[in-house]
């Protein structure tokens, strides 16, 4: 069986929130675009997620 583990680090007071999901996959795109939008809006990560479900192709 598998498993999931969400980790948070804070909990903001979020309005009209939206997910950016950036998956590591063929070539990293996904992942290289969701870093990309993170550092030029210098956001900051409040939780983070780890699964045996989510496996590098």
């Amino acid at each position: 069986m598998g498993w999931t583990k969400i980790y948070v680090l804070e909990e903001p007071k979020l309005e009209n929130p939206i997910l950016v999901q950036g998956l590591p996959g063929l070539g990293f795109v996904g992942k290289l675009t969701v870093t990309y939008i993170i550092d030029e809006l210098k956001l900051k990560p409040f939780a983070r997620l780890y699964s045996s479900y989510l496996t590098l192709i």
